[in-house]
């Protein structure tokens, strides 16, 4: 299987197309490419990931939860994305369970509930991993919400400019503000993007008539 890589430029594109409405419905996105308008809401992305969607997804009910995956891995410390991933790759696993289960946990907060490194991962997350709980957990509704809601502000977070105050008030402060702006235009997609990217993909023969995503037809 070749490497999946993101594409970046396809989600910029798309999200510069939604269409906003005025009664929002807060678990879709619609947009519009060229004439074509469709949708992305919880059944196309079930579709595209696969995983459980019914029953309760709070992961909070298991955060009082004591197990022994969480003791002998997680007890000594705050836990951030970037904890799990040092334990991911420095950790030697005494049993396949422990192992199997920090797989789990690194592929979860790697791809599917992926933010930044310094985030702290809920103890109810780590526990219901612990507990052995993830096979019949509703991901779904989980990852959707976050990726969801991240594809909804991503444009906002593009242009946040940090401001500095004029202490002259003679404009020495505007520099200043340019100075800071610089570079700061970007966004990070968090969640699992790469299902939206999928369901992009799927509509090729709308996409295919738009300028920014061109492609081979020989190599498709």
């Amino acid at each position: 299987m070749k490497p999946i890589a993101m594409q970046a430029q396809l989600i910029y594109g798309a999200l510069y197309r939604e269409i906003h409405q005025k009664k929002k419905k807060e678990r879709e996105m619609r947009f519009k490419f060229i004439c074509d308008k469709v949708r992305f809401s919880m059944g196309e992305f079930a579709v595209i990931i696969g995983l459980r969607c019914k029953r309760d997804n709070n992961v909070n009910k298991f955060a009082k939860k004591e197990n022994a995956f969480m003791e002998k891995y997680f007890s000594d410390q705050t836990i951030t994305h970037i904890a799990v991933e040092e334990r991911f790759f420095h950790n030697d696993f005494k049993t396949d369970d422990f192992a199997v289960k920090m797989v789990v946990l690194y592929f979860a907060i790697k791809c599917l509930l992926s933010r930044l490194p310094s985030k702290k991962v809920s103890d109810g997350l780590i526990n219901m991993v612990g507990l052995g709980e993830f096979e019949c957990f509703p991901w779904d509704k989980l990852v959707y919400d976050l990726t969801i809601c991240n594809l909804r502000t991503a444009l906002r977070e593009k242009y946040k400019k940090r401001k500095s105050i004029d202490p002259g008030g003679k404009g020495k402060g505007k520099d200043k503000e340019k100075e800071k702006g610089k570079g700061t235009r970007a966004y990070k997609l968090r969640g699992f993007a790469l299902a939206f990217q999928a369901w992009l993909y799927e509509m090729l023969v709308v996409l295919k008539k738009v300028v920014y995503c061109r492609y081979d037809s020989e190599s498709v």
